[in-house]
């Protein structure tokens, strides 16, 4: 996806699965993707965004395993997934049940 198209898209969809299990272990009930940098989007940021998420359901234990790899995927209006990775090892906060995860990527999701 071009990095410098918005500064800032949010929606209402997305999940948390671990691929290995087949388990779905979080349901987004808002996200916003706020892209780093200049007004060009490449400065200081490398194309990279800051993720925030409300969870309306989140299995905390499961996200905490580490020997698990997680699959973020979220969704921009009615069927466009894009799948959230991290880029770095920037800080990821969980308070509750808001994530705040900084230094991600987006990428289409094969599955959209």
């Amino acid at each position: 996806m071009p990095h410098a198209l918005f500064k800032q898209i949010s929606g209402s969809k997305g999940g948390i699965r671990i691929p290995a299990l087949g388990a779905l272990i979080g349901t987004m009930s808002q996200w916003s993707l706020t892209r780093r940098g200049g007004e060009d989007g490449v400065s200081d940021g490398s194309g990279l965004y800051d993720l925030r998420a409300v969870f309306s359901y989140l299995n905390r234990h499961l996200w905490e395993d580490d020997d698990y790899i997680k699959e973020i995927v979220v969704t921009l209006g009615r069927s466009k997934q894009f799948r959230v990775q991290k880029a770095n090892d920037e800080e990821t906060v969980l308070a509750g049940r808001t994530l705040l995860m900084k230094g991600v990527s987006i990428h289409v999701h094969e599955d959209s």
